[in-house]
This record gives C-alpha cells, structure tokens and sequence, in this order.
C-alpha cells in the first residue's frame, strides 16, 4: 500500500520484477496494486518499484512463494458404471469453478467442467481392469498448468 502522510496514493504505477520479467501495474483508489502471475510454483525474489511522479520514489525486495493448485481423485476403485471424479483447489483452499478439465483415460480425451465445488465428473464405460487416467488444465486466468495422473482400477 502506498500511502503519504496517511492518506493513499492511488493510480500511480509500479513496477514489479520477478521470475526475469517486470510488470508494470497501478495502484487503485485504496493504494493498492495487484498482480496476477502464472509462473511456475516455487519461491521467488520480486523487486517493486515506485520511481516517483510528485512523490520521492522507492523500492523494496520481497519473497513471493507461488503455490500450486491441488488436484485431488475422491476414488481410484470405480464401478464399471461409476463416475471418476477430481477435485481442484487454489492455494487458499477454495474450490476452482468454471475451469475446462481434459481426461485422458484409454486412448480417448474428455472435456469437463468443475462445478461450483471444484469438482469434474467424468462417467466411466470401460470393461473391468487397470487404467492410467491423465486429468488437469492449461494455463487459465489466474492458474497455470495444473495436471494428476492416477492409476485407477475398473471394477464390477
């Protein structure tokens, strides 16, 4: 937050360094900037920069951790006529809605959507047995590439 004897800064532009990219963003009315990056999940050093317009300028590093989305299978043991079902949650552990989930299960590629749970259901017609199921997404608005392979079993 950007603030000068109490009061907020707003639409002032920063500069944000991380991961060898800047980004340039602006502070809203409250003195805030916000900053949705993809890269990859890990610890990284950022450098935020206010060169100053009317203000004297500054900066500052930080630490800034990246944390994956989690995918989670509720059952790797599913009736012939059962559904396979994954769960996707944001760092915060919230449900992720409205995301285009591919299933790669058998040779054959499925599209579903999660539901308001975080949840994608696909129906499983395959003949009892063993299979390697490939489930995730690609980059979206705030995540990246997120992806779970599990064995599952096809049972009668």
């Amino acid at each position: 937050m950007v603030k000068e004897n109490n009061a907020h800064i707003s639409n002032e532009e920063l500069t944000v360094s991380i991961g060898g990219s800047s980004y340039y963003v602006k502070t809203d009315s409250n003195g805030i900037a916000k900053l949705n990056i993809k890269n990859k999940a890990k610890t990284y050093t950022a450098r935020i920069t206010f060169n100053g317009n009317n203000y004297i300028g500054s900066s500052k590093t930080i630490k800034v951790k990246i944390l994956k989305p989690t995918i989670k299978a509720s059952k790797l043991k599913i009736h012939k006529k059962g559904k396979f079902t994954v769960t996707f949650k944001d760092a915060n552990k919230k449900a992720i809605k409205n995301v285009k989930v591919k299933f790669k299960i058998n040779g054959k590629t499925y599209i579903k959507t999660t539901n308001s749970k975080g949840q994608a259901k696909l129906k499983i017609k395959l003949k009892p047995g063993k299979y390697t199921v490939k489930v995730g997404f690609k980059n979206t608005k705030y995540y990246g590439t997120t992806t779970l392979t599990e064995k599952i079993s096809v049972i009668k």
